[in-house]
C-alpha cells in the first residue's frame, strides 16, 4: 500500500461542525412541556408583543431582496402565525409578493411526543428557511445548523433571530448580585445565550 500524503489527507477528511456533547443545556422534555402549556394558553396572545416586533423586523429584511421569490418556505419554531401574517399581508397590501406557493410551519419542540433531538422533515428543499427566536432553545445548535443548510435550495436563504449573549445582560447581573447578598451564593436564573 501506498501511503498518502499529509496534503491528501487534510483534503479527505469530512468536516463536522456538530461536535456530540454529553452535557444538555436543556431538558427537551420539560422544555417541551412548558412551551406547550405556554402556546395553549388562553392569554398566549397578549405575551407575543416582543416575538410580534422581532418577527416583523425579520420579515422586513425580506423587501431588500429585491425581486426574489420564495415558493417554498419552512418557519422552524412558529407561534401564532406571526411570519406567516406577515406574507399574506404583503401581497395583500400590494407591497411585494414573494410568490409564496407552499409554507410550512414546523416547531420540533411542539410537534414531537419526544423531542429529544431538533430533527427537521428532510423531504422537499426550501428556498427559504426562517427562525424567529427560538434556535437559542436548541441544545446542539451547530448539527442544527447543518439540518437547516441540508434543506435549503443551493441559492436558499437562512435569515433567523436568536437571544444572543448580551441579552438581558443587566438582569443577570442584578439576580447575581442579590443571591449573593441574601444567600450567600449564586445559581443560574437564566438560560445560557448564543456567543
Amino acid at each position: 500500500k501506498k501511503a498518502l500524503s499529509s496534503t491528501t489527507r487534510v483534503f479527505n477528511r469530512r468536516r463536522n461542525y456538530s461536535i456530540p456533547t454529553s452535557t444538555a443545556v436543556f431538558n427537551n422534555k420539560a422544555k417541551f412541556y412548558q412551551r406547550k402549556r405556554a402556546y395553549l394558553a388562553e392569554d398566549s396572545t397578549e405575551y407575543t408583543y416582543l416575538r410580534a416586533e422581532v418577527s416583523r423586523r425579520l420579515c422586513d429584511r425580506l423587501f431588500d431582496t429585491l425581486d426574489r421569490q420564495f415558493p417554498k418556505i419552512l418557519e422552524i419554531g412558529h407561534n401564532h402565525n406571526l411570519t406567516k401574517d406577515f406574507f399574506d399581508e404583503a401581497k395583500k397590501e400590494g407591497f411585494k409578493d414573494f410568490g409564496v406557493e407552499k409554507f410550512v410551519q414546523y416547531d420540533p419542540i411542539l410537534t414531537s411526543d419526544d423531542p429529544t433531538d431538533f430533527v427537521l422533515p428532510k423531504d422537499d428543499k426550501y428556498d427559504l428557511v426562517i427562525s424567529n427566536l427560538y434556535l437559542h432553545w436548541i441544545n446542539d445548535l451547530p448539527n442544527a445548523l447543518n439540518q437547516i443548510h441540508s434543506i435549503l435550495k443551493p441559492d436558499g436563504i437562512f435569515i433567523a433571530s436568536l437571544f444572543g449573549e448580551e441579552t438581558v445582560k443587566e438582569l443577570k447581573n442584578a439576580f447575581l448580585l442579590a443571591e449573593q447578598e441574601r444567600e450567600g451564593g449564586i445559581s443560574n436564573h437564566t438560560s445560557p445565550l448564543t456567543r
